[in-house]
């Protein structure tokens, strides 16, 4: 029996063609959305355990702040406007941190500030004053804002005391006690806001509840 050999006519390969490039699109477009997807993916892993590290990290350091106005040490807890740009920075000392350079293992003053879009600390050891460091907390920021809450059960024995109000944006060098607790909310960049609470234990004045 004679084979009839049939070769494709031009409207079969274009049609061939067009699925072809079909399928490529497809292909190309769900690759594509997939690294998209997996970068946006590491994008915010890395900014939630930034987030994390800089919450752990401030805990940390105000799980051990220096007792105000007792002994020879200069301990203190306030905030500041930045004499640079007129920001509010926050200046507070902590104590018996564990560090392996015996120079920041005792007493050191901290500063909270933003510069350069970063959330910076800045801290001197008290033994050593001219030895100081500085680490990165959170890039990407505009500004910092604080909120300090006064306890509502302490007993106001002082006339200072009863003046201050509940709540406050800012905390007075003048104040020798902590606040009940502190309230920071960093304001990124891109318009969105982090806000980190934290309870500020004070030896005069501890935290009691309801």
């Amino acid at each position: 029996m004679n084979r009839i050999k049939k070769s494709l006519t031009l409207l079969e390969v274009l049609i061939a063609l067009v699925f072809l490039g079909l399928i490529f699109t497809f292909l190309i477009t769900t690759f594509s959305t997939t690294i998209k997807t997996s970068i946006k993916l590491k994008q915010i892993k890395s900014e939630a355990f930034s987030r994390f590290d800089a919450h752990r990290r401030l805990f940390l350091l105000f799980s051990h702040l220096g007792v105000l106005g007792q002994d020879g040490h200069a301990s203190y807890f306030y905030t500041e406007k930045n004499p640079a740009d007129d920001a509010t920075r926050l200046c507070f000392s902590v104590k018996n941190i564990l560090d392996p350079d015996p120079n920041f293992c005792f007493m050191n003053h901290c500063i909270l500030h933003v510069e350069d879009q970063k959330l910076l600390l800045t801290y001197y050891s008290e033994k050593n004053p001219s030895l100081a460091r500085q680490e990165v907390l959170l890039t990407g920021i505009s500004c910092i804002c604080y909120t300090f809450y006064k306890q509502k059960l302490w007993i106001e024995q002082s006339e200072q005391i009863k003046k201050i109000p509940f709540s406050s944006a800012h905390w007075d060098k003048d104040y020798h006690f902590l606040p009940h607790s502190c309230d920071i909310t960093v304001k990124k960049t891109d318009q969105t806001s982090l806000i980190f609470s934290f309870p500020l234990v004070s030896k005069t004045y501890p935290i009691t509840y309801n």
